[in-house]
């Protein structure tokens, strides 16, 4: 099983009957990049450890300085105002 197809067969609905086998492959390989670029991310601390980074932040005043990413500003968003819930973390 290459890693670029592994999001893609557990998406499938195919796969529910057994996805056992699919489960054993995430355990072996908890960070593996798809053919797209994007990671499916499968273990518990590695999952853990993205939701405190920094970098990753939806929340604009928790980012690093120069950080680059999320979302967009919007337009029409009053600077006045705290930000939208969307913008923030949990």
């Amino acid at each position: 099983m290459t890693q670029g197809t592994l999001l893609r067969q557990i998406t499938d609905y195919a796969n529910r009957a057994d996805p056992y086998p699919l489960y054993a492959e995430l355990r072996r390989t908890p960070v593996a990049r798809q053919d797209d670029g994007v990671y499916a991310v499968s273990t518990y601390w590695e999952i853990l450890s993205l939701l405190h980074d920094p970098r990753i932040s939806s929340d604009i005043r928790n980012r690093a300085p120069g950080a680059a990413g999320g979302l967009p500003p919007d337009p029409e968003e009053d600077t006045d105002l705290p930000p939208s819930f969307i913008r923030l973390d949990p």
